[in-house]
């Protein structure tokens, strides 16, 4: 469990730097996506970011990334909701 933690809270700092960024398009790639609504989680999950919020998720199939979006390799990580008055 405790390997899990770093590169959630890796992912969810770019999160919120995506989100001050707010012309900017990100992609995170090849991650597994757990979208916290019960379903089973998405393996290679792509999340796409436009303008600060969330505009895609799913598979990397599914997902459709543009050309010169910045891209981050999430392989063997875990990406999910940011967790919010968790205090």
């Amino acid at each position: 469990m405790r390997a899990l933690i770093r590169p959630c809270l890796a992912l969810g700092s770019l999160l919120l730097l995506a989100g001050e960024a707010h012309a900017q398009t990100l992609a995170i790639t090849g991650a597994t996506v757990i979208d916290a609504t019960g379903r089973a989680p998405i393996a290679d999950g792509t999340v796409l970011i436009r303008d600060g919020r969330i505009a895609a998720v799913g598979t990397s199939a599914q997902v459709t990334v543009p050309k010169g979006v910045t891209r981050i390799d999430a392989r063997g990580k875990y990406v999910i909701p940011g967790l919010m008055d968790a205090n």
